[in-house]
C-alpha cells in the first residue's frame, strides 16, 4: 500500500493544510563585520575623495586660495576630531576587542590619510602668512629708514637756517653799533645779546613720525565658517648641554620650560624660539 500525501495533509473537512515555511530569523547578537561599519563613515571617506587630490595640488598664493586652504584644512581637522567618538559609539566596538582593533586600524587609516591633506597644506598657510607678515616688516623698516633720513635732513636744514639766523642778527647788531660810534666792548655784548635773541626764535624742525603699516589680519574666516589663527609659543632646544646654566639642568626640560613661561628669553647653549602653530576652529 503506497502512502498518498494529499490524504496526509488534509484537515478533517477534506481541506488541504497550508504548508509549513520555517521562519529564518537573524543571528543573534551584534554581527561584527567592517563592511557593515564602514558606509556609517563615508562622510571621512567623501571629505577624502574631494580634497586628497586638491590638497597636493593648491598652491596658497593669495587671499582666496589661503581662505581655500584654510576651509579645507578646518573641515578635515573637525572630521578628524570626531572619529574617535565616532568609532567608541559603535556597538560592535563595545561588544568585541577584536573587532575593535580592526575599527581602530581602519579609522587609523582614515586619519592617516586625512591627516596627510592637512600636512599638505597647512605648511603652505604658515609660509603664505610668515612672507606676509615678513613683506610687512621690511615695509616697515623702509618706513622707517625714510623717515629718519627726512628726520637727519629736516634738522639740518633747520639748523642752518638758524645759524645764518644768528649770524645775520649779531652782524646787523655790530652794523647798527659801529653806527652809533660804540665801543668794542658795546660791540661785542650787542652782537652776544643779538645770539641769545636769536636762539631764542630760533625754530625746531618738524617731528617726523614713520608710518606704521597695519599687521596682517591674524584670523583667516571662510565661508564655510572655518576660521584660522596663528599662535607663537616660545620653544627651545638644547644646542650646547656643556653651556647651559647649572640651576636649568635637571632630568627633564621643565625648568627651561617653567623659565620660558615667565618670559626668560636668552639662556645660554639654549635656543629659544618661536614655533608657529595655525589654529583651526
Amino acid at each position: 500500500m503506497s502512502l498518498n500525501f494529499a490524504e496526509v495533509t488534509e484537515d478533517e473537512r477534506g481541506e488541504r493544510a497550508p504548508s509549513q515555511v520555517p521562519e529564518v530569523l537573524p543571528p543573534a547578537g551584534t554581527v561584527f563585520s567592517l563592511e557593515i561599519i564602514k558606509p556609517r563613515f563615508r562622510d571621512a571617506e567623501a571629505l577624502i575623495a574631494e580634497h586628497a587630490d586638491v590638497s597636493r595640488a593648491l598652491v596658497v598664493s593669495d587671499e582666496e586660495s589661503l581662505k581655500l586652504a584654510v576651509a579645507i584644512v578646518g573641515a578635515t581637522k573637525k572630521v578628524i576630531r570626531s572619529l574617535d567618538d565616532q568609532k567608541k559609539s559603535l556597538p560592535e566596538y563595545k561588544e568585541a576587542k577584536g573587532f575593535v582593533d580592526k575599527v581602530n586600524n581602519f579609522v587609523g587609516d582614515l586619519k592617516d590619510r586625512l591627516t596627510v591633506i592637512v600636512d599638505n597644506l597647512d605648511p603652505r598657510v604658515t609660509q603664505y602668512n610668515a612672507r606676509i607678515e615678513l613683506e610687512r616688516r621690511q615695509r616697515e623698516e623702509a618706513q622707517r629708514r625714510a623717515a629718519e633720513e627726512l628726520q637727519r635732513k629736516l634738522d639740518a636744514e633747520v639748523a642752518e637756517a638758524n645759524r645764518k639766523a644768528a649770524e645775520e642778527a649779531k652782524a646787523k647788531a655790530e652794523e647798527e653799533a659801529r653806527a652809533r660810534k660804540a665801543s668794542e666792548e658795546e660791540i661785542e655784548a650787542a652782537k652776544r645779546k643779538a645770539e641769545e635773541e636769536a636762539k631764542k626764535n630760533a625754530i625746531e624742525a618738524p617731528q617726523v613720525q614713520a608710518p606704521v603699516t597695519p599687521k596682517q589680519e591674524t584670523t583667516i574666516r571662510t565661508e564655510t565658517g572655518t576660521s584660522a589663527h596663528s599662535r607663537k609659543p616660545w620653544k627651545h632646544r638644547i644646542i650646547d648641554g656643556k653651556k647651559v646654566p647649572r640651576e636649568y639642568c635637571s632630568r627633564s626640560d621643565a625648568l627651561i620650560r617653567e623659565a620660558i613661561k615667565h618670559g626668560v628669553r636668552e639662556i645660554e647653549g639654549v635656543e629659544i624660539y618661536q614655533e608657529v602653530k595655525n589654529v583651526y576652529r
